[in-house]
């Protein structure tokens, strides 16, 4: 019984409810900012892929062009047949 009225007690002070506040606060803080970092991990990766898939579509276009020139090249340059 006297355990139960200490609790009371420790309980009903101010300053418990002011640090369990701040914890609260605190965690709450801390997973509002990760979820925060993670959405902008995902929106760099996102900007990443973006550059890497034109980079790419640039380059097939480049050696597609490249073929193309080539092979006409090829076709002024080879002797016809009859």
């Amino acid at each position: 019984m006297t355990r139960l009225l200490a609790l009371i007690k420790f309980i009903r002070r101010p300053w418990w409810i002011v640090v369990l506040v701040a914890a609260l606060a605190g965690g709450a803080g801390y997973w509002r900012g990760t979820q925060q970092a993670r959405l902008v991990a995902q929106a760099i990766l996102a900007t990443r892929q973006a550059e890497c898939e034109a980079r790419q579509r640039q380059q097939a276009q480049s050696t597609q062009q490249a073929l193309e020139t080539a092979l006409i090249r090829q076709l002024r340059l080879s002797p016809r047949r009859p």
